[in-house]
């Protein structure tokens, strides 16, 4: 969480999956057989990311981006699969950062929420809908000035209407409570001490 910038960044597995019927699947070939694989409780059979350039992908749009960056370690970390049921999966992992408006009024007791929505750019909701899911691992999470908790955006933030049309989005938003700890051990305890040393400097 970067208070000057009033952003926050995340790592995350960023995975979509979308229905292309246009797609026909031999699911008796050798190729299945062999090397479809059990993802998701359903059997995926991994394809080249080239394909994505061929086949329709939903225009996705995530609301105050200000960074997304795949991550490379020798080529993408990046999956594209398909099951029998002609359900595409992509799957990465991600560096992402958004933008967030923050309030300091109550700084150092201070509490933010920010969201993570993502949605369609081109198509309103009765061409392009969608839900989300999320899972956080707690102590997975970097020393911050912040406790974090992750919880469902609310309804009234999820659908939202344009030129009179409806546009749906999912995600998932973030609470961020300020440590009182750290505060307190960063500031009133060094104020304190240097107050302390003051006064006894000052005695005569």
């Amino acid at each position: 969480v970067n208070d000057q910038k009033q952003t926050v960044t995340f790592d995350m597995y960023f995975k979509i999956k979308w229905y292309e019927p246009r797609v026909h699947i031999n699911t008796t070939s050798v190729k299945w057989i062999e090397q479809a694989l059990m993802i998701d409780e359903e059997y995926y059979l991994s394809l080249p990311l080239e394909y994505m350039d061929k086949l329709w992908v939903p225009d996705s749009e995530i609301y105050a981006l200000d960074q997304y960056k795949l991550h490379n370690v020798l080529r993408p970390l990046a999956s594209f699969r398909v099951n029998e049921e002609k359900l595409m999966r992509y799957l990465a992992r991600v560096k992402v950062v958004v933008s967030c408006q923050m309030n300091f009024e109550n700084y150092p007791f201070d509490s933010q929420t920010c969201d993570y929505r993502q949605g369609s750019f081109y198509n309103t909701k009765d061409v392009v809908d969608c839900n989300a899911t999320y899972s956080y691992e707690k102590r997975k999470q970097r020393h911050l000035q912040y406790t974090v908790k992750i919880v469902d955006l609310p309804p009234d933030h999820r659908p939202y209407e344009i030129f009179g049309q409806q546009w749906a989005t999912c995600g998932f938003q973030m609470v961020f409570e300020r440590s009182k700890t750290q505060i307190f051990c960063q500031v009133y305890l060094p104020c304190a001490l240097l107050v302390l040393s003051l006064i006894h400097i000052s005695e005569p």
